[in-house]
């Protein structure tokens, strides 16, 4: 009796872990050409955009762990050869929405909006690349290191635009895969997060859902399949940069908001 229940236990587990996979894995499509912002006129995919897979019900982290975003926000993803392109929509009141203009990887103001794509390319839930914008295309990227967090030392070559609307604002994304690692066999698996911080209620959306719950976030990633034809670059595209050595200032802020404000000053 014992072994029936413990045989039916299991195929629960089993069942249940095959839906959550289902749901978090995204199959990509490869596009016929570039995406771009300018086909999201009206926060709808029209021409090629229409091609891109389309991703929604991001889930709350903060503040309240669990419950659905207050705002929505639709992600959509493709590829060619060339590039991994993410266009994000993010609706909101434009009023609510904050932004400032920096320079690339500058300190962000804390209380920017912001979005995050975060992929696993080996599919190894311990590193990763971050990329962040915030709504006027203002970017910051790092690498991710489970259990350390962001190090945003790490500069490479990508592309990302923005734009504010009467609904909200636009991210457009393009990261070549000549600036990332990955094995580059057909068929293969990237791990995958979204995250979008709305400023104005100090949230955290995640999809998939990432819960603060439990430990770690790259063990709680979403799945992108897919994927042909693409290579690693021998030589990643990285982008100079001068330290500021001389630099004094009082850091103010805030330490437990979220990653965008942890980066570091260079020109």
């Amino acid at each position: 009796m014992c072994l029936a229940r413990l045989a039916i236990v299991t195929t629960l587990v089993l069942l249940v872990s095959r839906v959550l996979f289902a749901a978090s894995s995204v199959h990509i499509p490869y596009v016929s050409k570039p995406p771009r912002l300018s086909n999201f006129q009206d926060m709808r995919p029209h021409g090629v955009a229409r091609e891109l897979q389309r991703i929604s019900g991001f889930t709350q982290q903060q503040p309240s762990d669990g419950k659905p975003a207050t705002e929505p926000t639709d992600i959509y993803v493709g590829y060619d050869r060339v590039n991994l392109y993410v266009v994000w929509v993010c609706w909101d009141s434009p009023r609510m929405v904050r932004a400032h203009l920096t320079r690339r990887e500058a300190v962000t103001p804390p209380d920017d909006d912001y979005v995050e794509l975060t992929i696993d390319t080996f599919h190894d839930q311990r590193h990763g690349f971050l990329f962040d914008v915030n709504p006027l295309g203002m970017q910051a990227d790092a690498l991710w290191s489970e259990g350390s967090g962001p190090d945003y030392s790490f500069d490479t070559v990508w592309d990302s635009r923005g734009r504010l609307t009467a609904k909200g604002y636009i991210v457009w994304m393009a990261v070549p895969f000549r600036s990332l690692r990955f094995r580059g066999v057909r068929g293969e698996l990237w791990g995958v997060t979204f995250m979008r911080y709305i400023a104005h209620n100090d949230e955290i959306d995640y999809w998939p859902y990432v819960s603060s719950r439990v430990s770690g976030t790259l063990n709680q990633e979403g799945t992108l399949n897919g994927f042909t034809d693409i290579s690693p670059s021998h030589n990643m595209q990285f982008i100079p940069y001068v330290s500021f050595q001389n630099f004094r200032a009082l850091d103010t802020r805030d330490p437990s908001q979220p990653r965008m404000d942890q980066i570091n000053a260079r020109g």
